[in-house]
């Protein structure tokens, strides 16, 4: 009896570390963390709570919404006292206001200057969404974050050679894979992590897609996988929604390099968006 109460302990630890590898420090050369976004807003009606937006040079108002200066379609004071919505809701919230006319009001058409270019309009508004089909995504996810991410978790699984994993993935970029889950519906962990990616950066919030290794539970060898750096809360942080699927959901949401519970990531590879 007394062997039994030795053995099951470390038993039980052995399990836990094949299932979780414990991640070792690893450098991405992350940048250091600015205004980000912390909530997400219901489609058409939650107000926004902040975002990846930016001051002008009288550092009072904000015109950057996923890093275009919309400036030249947008003036804080014509909009809220224009619009309604916003005259409500962000009269004395700036960034707010800026956040909202870049996620819902510019793809209503919204007019948030006096005097502006229709054709420039149009050119900010391709900058700003050049996903049109995540966007309809995020409608039904309720431009959540949380949500989006588990959305992207949850792509069937699927590691065909048509998706080049072993055939220098980085070569492709977060379009690309993000493409391929939208034509079949199913992806790899290039695919999940480049759809995360992709409604991240629609939702306003600054993003970066890593392709890297990590090591193989059966192998204890290191091969190809992807996932995803984010800058929220003023600090960047890691998402993985391949190991958030794997670990049933307890692992792999906002977690900085190095803690404990994670994979060993290595090799990290800045992708590009498209």
């Amino acid at each position: 009896m007394r062997i039994r109460r030795l053995i099951f302990p470390i038993l039980l630890e052995m399990a836990f570390l094949l299932l979780l590898p414990l991640c070792l420090a690893a450098d991405t050369g992350a940048e250091p963390a600015s205004t980000a976004l912390t909530g997400a807003a219901s489609a058409g009606t939650a107000v926004p709570t902040s975002g990846d937006t930016k001051k002008t040079a009288a550092g009072k108002k904000y015109t950057m919404y996923n890093g275009v200066d919309l400036s030249a379609i947008y003036d804080f004071d014509y909009y809220v006292k224009n619009n309604k919505y916003a005259k409500t809701h962000f009269k004395n919230h700036p960034q707010k206001a800026i956040l909202y006319f870049g996620r819902y009001g510019i793809r209503k058409g919204a007019k948030a200057k006096e005097s502006y270019s229709k054709s420039t309009y149009k050119k900010l508004y391709k900058k700003t969404h050049p996903f049109p089909s995540a966007d309809k995504i995020l409608d039904r996810l309720g431009w959540n974050l949380k949500k989006a991410f588990t959305y992207a978790a949850n792509i069937t699984s699927y590691h065909g050679s048509d998706l080049g994993e072993y055939n220098s993935p980085y070569l492709k970029t977060s379009k690309w894979y993000y493409e391929y889950y939208r034509k079949h519906g199913r992806g790899n962990c290039y695919c999940k992590a480049a759809t995360f990616c992709i409604l991240a950066s629609e939702l306003g919030y600054k993003c970066r897609q890593i392709g890297g290794t990590v090591p193989y539970r059966s192998t204890a060898q290191a091969g190809p996988h992807s996932w995803m750096e984010i800058q929220y809360k003023g600090k960047w942080r890691v998402c993985d929604p391949s190991f958030f699927a794997l670990t049933g959901g307890s692992h792999g949401w906002m977690f900085q390099y190095g803690q404990k519970g994670t994979y060993r990531y290595s090799t990290p590879h800045k992708m590009k968006l498209q």
